[in-house]
């Protein structure tokens, strides 16, 4: 009877954990790159609110300009509806109206320090999608096959310096080159401790060409489906033990008559 018991009691544990831990979703502004609004004109603009760009490099002679440009959004258009004579190259995996596009050169990143932390018990979890310029790609050319493309989250230190937590690194390679369809990637971040640098500091999100030189520069990214959740410890609500405890006496009960 006690074995049973105790199994019994063991079994709606687990049950309890595994319905306890569930993902939610934090909020990232202007994570779906909506502002500003490229709905007009040629349906792209280098101004991106929120997010932070690179200042312009010291090695980059093209002037400050054409730095800013080298990131932005892009409206999600079908140029074929404009002009019958043009390629497809609406993506049709875009949760959003709207996605980013970074250059792939060195240097080119967007970032953002959110106001949600990296709270102790918690993991984190970050998705995004990403496709890479082709040959084919009008004005840009194509990204080089095994270009780098890094999304990190990170926190800042006392410094006020750029402290990554996990990165995950993207290799262009032919299934990513893809016009009109995102991959998916994740980047998970294990159960905060409460020994850990990062732990109740803020979250910052980085997305950065790893592009080191002429070698590995060219084309451009399109980044979009950016989404952020934590999953809490498994901790039961009160309310679900007291139901299990109740379904647990029931059996007893049963098993004893």
């Amino acid at each position: 009877m006690k074995s049973y018991v105790a199994g019994l009691w063991a079994a709606a544990a687990m049950v309890i954990g595994v319905l306890a831990v569930h993902a939610d979703p934090i909020a990232i502004p202007n994570g779906d790159f909506l502002s500003p609004d490229a709905n007009s004109g040629f349906y792209a603009r280098p101004d991106i609110a929120v997010w932070q760009k690179a200042t312009t490099p010291g090695w980059w002679v093209y002037g400050d300009g054409a730095w800013d440009q080298t990131t932005g959004v892009f409206y999600n258009i079908d140029p074929t509806l404009i002009d019958p004579t043009l390629e497809n190259t609406f993506i049709d995996n875009l949760v959003s109206a709207q996605a980013a596009f970074l250059f792939a050169q060195p240097e080119v990143e967007l970032f953002q320090v959110i106001g949600a932390k990296f709270e102790v018990g918690n993991s984190y979890q970050l998705t995004f999608g990403m496709l890479s310029s082709t040959p084919a790609t009008p004005f840009t050319g194509a990204v080089k096959l095994g270009t780098e493309f890094d999304a990190v989250l990170y926190y800042l230190d006392d410094l006020n310096n750029r402290v990554a937590v996990g990165t995950k690194t993207v290799v262009n390679s032919s299934s990513i080159a893809n016009r009109t369809h995102l991959t998916e990637f994740v980047l998970d971040i294990p159960v905060v401790d409460v020994n850990d640098a990062w732990a109740e500091k803020n979250i910052g999100v980085q997305f950065i060409s790893r592009s080191t030189d002429e070698t590995n520069s060219g084309g451009v990214w399109d980044l979009g489906n950016v989404q952020l959740s934590f999953t809490a410890g498994a901790v039961p609500e009160p309310a679900s033990l007291a139901i299990l405890g109740v379904g647990a006496l029931a059996l007893l009960r049963r098993r004893r008559m």
